[in-house]
């Protein structure tokens, strides 16, 4: 099954569900080709036995996904992965940034799905892994 969910900034996010694997994102340009994709999904699928759970985080652009993956908030994605659940409070202390600041990058984050609130209030990293294709257009 494929969600796709409309977000700011043209960014376009879609779950392919499945239970074996929740923890594989993937970040790609609108014009990366949905056959390629599909073809992909396949033959991981083959080779695993089942679907194999993708989430795509799908940019319009190459400067559309820097804007929203920024340094600060890639090094934000670092710590909470290395940390472990964290409140903001103490994520901002870690990263030595204004609480404000790491707020903010949470909210667009959250808003992205690369990470989740829990509910005692912190928040965490789900993903083990981020990949990011970009095609150049022929």
């Amino acid at each position: 099954m494929s969600v796709g969910y409309p977000s700011r900034d043209r960014v376009r996010k879609t779950w392919n569900c499945s239970p074996e694997n929740s923890q594989f994102l993937t970040c790609d340009n609108l014009n990366s080709f949905a056959l390629d994709r599909f073809e992909h999904a396949w033959r991981e699928a083959e080779k695993s036995g089942g679907r194999a759970a993708q989430v795509r985080l799908t940019f319009e652009s190459l400067p559309t996904l820097l804007k929203n993956l920024t340094p600060a908030r890639w090094t934000l994605l670092e710590q909470l992965k290395r940390d472990g659940p964290l409140s903001i409070n103490e994520l901002a202390r870690r990263l030595e940034r204004h609480y404000k600041n790491v707020h903010t990058d949470v909210t667009r984050l959250i808003e992205l799905g690369l990470i989740e609130r829990r509910s005692d209030q912190r928040v965490a990293v789900v993903w083990d892994v981020v990949a990011a294709e970009m095609r150049l257009a022929a």
